[in-house]
């Protein structure tokens, strides 16, 4: 059953990416989503997926990124042609947020060469470059290829990524919350607990799991009905439940997180009691669902759940909590060495001692040990106000606009936020696994506010034409009828 599995269900989700691809360009995004979720949905068991080998795992996710952008670009270009407005305001080519990424890139391409010239290991050099090459050359693909395609296809691409990810939770609850064999990933730690064996392993969750409930509890608040509100329900209600199994603090808080933005965002929207409380009525419910599910069916998950929050609950818990210490200690010892050494760019690349080693193994821990350590005191402040300048640009999105848009600016304001959260105490952008798809939120909130800003620049260039119009001609009247 299970081998069955792990060759129709990753079938299947290809098929359907590639099918859609055909009529919605942006969809063939939609398999670097599967390749970074790769070991929750069994993708990398279709081999051609894993071509060419020689790339590497992160290497065939960016050609795949490379395709897609390509393939939108081709296909916008074949519907509109390649006109060019005569007058009008245009967009600007950069977004003012964009220009943080520029100087990341000129820090870390600096630093690349600088390596290159006094470090006799090349290779070495490359593979700690990777991180942020992957980071931002995948950037520039997403944000090509949402910008070249509707809001709509996109927003329906977000759906799918997250019904598959709905899938992938399904899956994740039976393994490793109900105990039924799914995945032969081994359990980095195995817990007895009230009698039963616990087990914990996040290979086998989705890295969008957040992104998933966020794309759920948008659609709840948002006023969903029929079967959408139906599907959003059951979406936020599974992904909710394999947060929680997940047994990970940080990402509990970080679900919490996203549905008090959307709630915040939806009152931001609409500024009615009534209409709030009316909308937040069916994610309350969806909670509660969610508490009987783990009481009833997995008691000892959710005892061992209660247990490890109630640390997070207890202020005096929370300082002196060993894994929070743990990683406090790794922070301040990489902010002593960068400060004594490198304050300004980061460790340079070529660099391999016993502390570059050790700081290898803290990342996935915190990034941003990982952020200081390579790109220092200046890349710390970039990453940083990236995280609050697209956070901001997002928000502006979603107040200003509606339907797919709005949908769509909603889920990545709550995405950044969560992203923030993760990455305290997690991989996040710097998971190997995820490289070079990082950076998406940022791109999918560049690639929509440059298609808003087009559109507006679009209705201006229509109303100076008509101004412009002879009184008496034919359009002005056929307005006017």
């Amino acid at each position: 059953m299970t081998g069955a599995l792990s060759l129709l269900l990753p079938a299947a989700l290809a098929a359907y990416f590639l099918y859609q691809a055909i009529r919605r360009p942006i969809f063939l995004l939609g398999i670097p989503f599967m390749q970074v979720m790769a070991r929750s949905v069994f993708f990398w068991e279709l081999r051609p997926f894993r071509m060419p080998v020689a790339l590497g795992t992160n290497g065939v996710i960016l050609m795949w990124m490379a395709l897609a952008w390509i393939w939108c670009l081709l296909c916008s270009r074949m519907e509109t042609g390649a006109r060019e407005p005569l007058s009008g305001r245009r967009p600007p080519r950069l977004l003012p947020e964009e220009y943080l990424l520029v100087a990341l890139a000129v820090l870390v391409l600096g630093k690349i060469l600088w390596g290159g010239i006094v470090s006799a290991g090349s290779q070495t050099v490359l593979g700690q470059f990777a991180p942020w090459g992957l980071l931002l050359v995948g950037y520039f693909f997403v944000r090509g290829a949402v910008r070249r395609s509707s809001s709509q296809d996109v927003a329906a691409l977000l759906l799918a990524v997250a019904a598959a990810t709905g899938i992938a939770s399904v899956l994740f609850i039976l393994h490793q919350g109900l105990g039924i064999s799914i995945y032969s990933t081994r359990a980095y730690q195995i817990i007895s607990f009230g009698g039963q064996k616990l087990t914990r392993t996040y290979w086998i969750m989705s890295p969008f799991l957040l992104v998933s409930l966020a794309v759920g509890a948008t659609l709840i608040v948002g006023g969903a009905s029929g079967r959408q509100k139906i599907a959003a329900l059951v979406l936020a209600g599974v992904s909710l439940v394999a947060v929680l199994i997940s047994y990970t603090r940080n990402y509990v808080l970080a679900a919490a997180a996203v549905i008090a933005v959307l709630v915040l965002l939806r009152w931001l929207k609409e500024r009615r009691l009534d209409v709030l409380v009316r909308r937040s009525l069916p994610i309350a419910a969806v909670l509660a669902c969610v508490a009987v599910v783990l009481v009833v069916a997995m008691p000892a998950s959710t005892a061992y759940l209660l247990q490890r929050m109630g640390s997070v609950t207890n202020a005096s818990k929370v300082t002196s909590d060993e894994n929070l210490l743990v990683r406090q200690s790794d922070l301040i010892g990489v902010g002593t060495v960068v400060y004594g050494h490198y304050p300004f760019l980061g460790a340079p690349f070529g660099v391999e001692d016993d502390f570059s080693r050790r700081v290898a193994d803290w990342i996935p821990d915190s990034t941003w040990t990982g952020v200081l350590y390579w790109t220092g005191f200046v890349g710390l402040a970039i990453v940083g106000a990236m995280f609050v300048l697209f956070g901001f640009r997002a928000l502006s999105l979603f107040l200003r606009t509606s339907g797919s848009t709005e949908f769509l600016a909603a889920v990545l304001v709550s995405g950044i936020v969560a992203l923030f959260i993760n990455s305290l105490t997690g991989w996040s952008f710097l998971d190997e696994s995820v490289y070079a798809m990082g950076f998406w939120l940022f791109a999918f909130v560049t690639g929509e506010t440059l298609k808003d800003m087009e559109s507006d620049a679009a209705i201006g260039r229509e109303e100076i034409a008509v101004i412009d119009e002879p009184a008496g001609s034919g359009k002005i009247s056929g307005a006017l009828r």
